[in-house]
């Protein structure tokens, strides 16, 4: 007995769903993914279980801005990816003073902060850090909860997983960020 022969529809099948399998790999692993956001150091911006989209092309070219916010691999433990906003970029100089957070010597108005900035481990109240080339400086926008690089440092270049510039979960606050 001749073996069958598998009919074109499947041959089709296959084809367009190796064609989808691979479209999605090229844009999860060098265009964008989804995120989503795990704990409080983000409110008000974010909330746990809000989900986001984040942009992975510019990070190839170091095209970064103050006041982005980006998903990192957390500098002390790189299996979790952290989502922090960007305070300060190489050769900045970012301290605190009293619970307010200057850059550059100019006071930041941050009008997406919950609550005053305290000192941490790394940059305390009344310390200045310059930030060195191929790192950055980030925060959670909710000082008080947030666990970032007043603790344990910079965030270097390579550690960047993407920009985040689409918020799609609740609904609700369906959204591009800038």
């Amino acid at each position: 007995m001749k073996p069958r022969r598998p009919s074109l529809e499947v041959i089709e099948f296959l084809i367009n769903l190796a064609i989808a399998v691979a479209m999605f790999c090229v844009v999860y692993f060098l265009i964008a993914q989804p995120n989503e956001i795990e704990g409080q150091s983000m409110y008000p911006t974010f909330n746990t279980g809000n989900y986001v989209i984040s942009e992975k092309i510019s990070r190839y070219f170091d095209n970064f801005h103050h006041g982005e916010i980006i998903v990192f691999h957390y500098p002390v433990d790189k299996k979790y990816d952290y989502v922090k906003r960007i305070i300060a970029l190489p050769g900045d100089v970012v301290s605190l003073q009293d619970g307010d957070v200057y850059l550059n010597g100019k006071k930041i108005v941050e009008g997406y902060t919950s609550g005053k900035t305290k000192g941490g481990v790394f940059l305390g109240d009344g310390e200045s850090y310059s930030v060195k080339e191929g790192e950055l400086f980030v925060m959670g926008d909710n000082r008080l909860e947030s666990s970032d690089s007043r603790y344990w440092g910079t965030v270097k270049f390579s550690d960047v997983v993407g920009n985040v510039i689409f918020q799609y979960w609740p609904l609700t606050r369906l959204r591009f960020l800038h």
